[in-house]
């Protein structure tokens, strides 16, 4: 019960002295050639981005854009949380927003950001191959956003409270009256969810959300749930939640360590 969901999205911002003379679609801008897009890289020297990914990930990623463009300086800054993504949509709206070139789409806001993005036809330069980007990672309605990360969506049970007999065998057994009642956690955000729709179909998903809604599951925002949310015992646990647990663990024992085999001995995950 594994799904792939793309996660991370990224608007063009800035960039004043590009044109619509390079056969971009109605009301948006290109460059005629990757050299052209190159030039006006150097003119500017410098890229500042907003990501949600991971902060551990943010030194390598600007290491390795600079090898590859020297001539650009590359700041990355992270974002996360909905109190975050809407202090930046706000900021976006009052026009205050002058420090960052590209930013995170957010799912709670996307429509919302991607109206205030620079209208850079990405689309179309990916297909005409004045960008290296598979035309696919670009949003077809707002060509102006781009997927550039993708994760999965898994359900992790803890094997100590839930035995092998009772794991879930199909989505239809969450609807299940021993999982009914605060045993389950769910995301109030819907991007996994939404995942759904590709294979099941958007009525299925839909009707499938609702009876989800009423087995009063334990709501969260993210990954990182604790009991005392519910003041009960779960049957499953957070990954992301386990995870953070194994690193404090292995900064303690790090000869002792083994979070592969640790993981796979208490938590399991239904694929």
């Amino acid at each position: 019960m594994k799904k792939l969901l793309l996660t991370t999205l990224v608007l063009f911002l800035g960039c004043s002295f590009w044109d619509t003379a390079a056969g971009a679609a109605e009301g948006y801008l290109a460059a005629g050639s990757r050299d052209e897009v190159v030039a006006k890289a150097k003119k500017e020297g410098k890229l500042r981005v907003i990501s949600s990914l991971d902060r551990r990930t943010l030194k390598p990623t600007m290491e390795s854009f600079s090898k590859k463009y020297p001539f650009i300086d590359i700041r990355m800054q992270e974002i996360g949380g909905t109190d975050g993504y809407q202090r930046f949509l706000l900021e976006l709206k009052a026009g205050t927003v002058k420090d960052f070139d590209t930013s995170e789409a957010s799912s709670e806001f996307y429509i919302e950001n991607a109206a205030h993005a620079m209208k850079f036809d990405i689309l179309g330069m990916a297909q005409k191959g004045v960008l290296r980007i598979n035309p696919k990672m670009v949003d077809p309605d707002y060509r102006n956003v781009v997927s550039v990360a993708s994760t999965i969506c898994s359900i992790a049970y803890n094997k100590t409270r839930l035995s092998q007999a009772a794991l879930p065998a199909k989505w239809e057994d969450f609807l299940k009256p021993e999982f009914k009642g605060r045993r389950f956690i769910a995301d109030v955000r819907p991007q996994c969810m939404a995942s759904l729709m590709a294979g099941m179909g958007e009525e299925w998903v839909l009707k499938y959300a609702r009876q989800i809604k009423e087995q009063d599951p334990v709501w969260v925002r993210g990954n990182q749930p604790r009991d005392e949310r519910s003041g009960q015992r779960r049957a499953a646990d957070s990954p992301d939640d386990f995870l953070s647990k194994l690193r404090r663990s292995r900064q303690k024992r790090p000869d002792q360590f083994s979070p592969v085999q640790d993981y796979r001995a208490r938590t399991g995950i239904l694929a």
